[in-house]
């Protein structure tokens, strides 16, 4: 999914980071996209991104969870501030547009 590959890109660019944080929320409403982005994303293969979703690397548990479909960007947003609210360090939240998906926004979130 080079949109996402090069929206996470920016996004840590713009934030300094040269890796992803240990807090990851995505904007996936479908299981097979949310392989597929947490792939993109740099999660890693199928079964990492299904051990990161179901642990503590996805701590609202994005759409798949229950999140609220219109807003997951804003939501996954919400989620890792809560989540850094609760143990600071860096969290980066994933949110997508379009019938395909084909538009991808990545956010980097930091709290000390």
């Amino acid at each position: 999914v080079p949109a996402l590959t090069a929206a996470r890109d920016a996004a840590l660019g713009a934030a300094g980071w040269d890796r992803l944080p240990g807090i990851v929320e995505l904007a996936a409403p479908f299981a097979h996209q949310a392989l597929m982005w947490g792939g993109a994303v740099g999660l890693g293969d199928p079964e990492r991104v299904v051990e990161h979703l179901a642990g503590e690397g996805s701590p609202r548990g994005g759409w798949l969870g229950g999140a609220p479909g219109v807003v997951a960007g804003l939501s996954a947003v919400a989620g890792g501030v809560r989540a850094l609210r609760e143990r600071p360090g860096r969290a980066l939240a994933h949110g997508c547009t379009g019938i395909l998906g084909q538009s991808h926004h990545v956010v980097c979130l930091e709290a000390a």
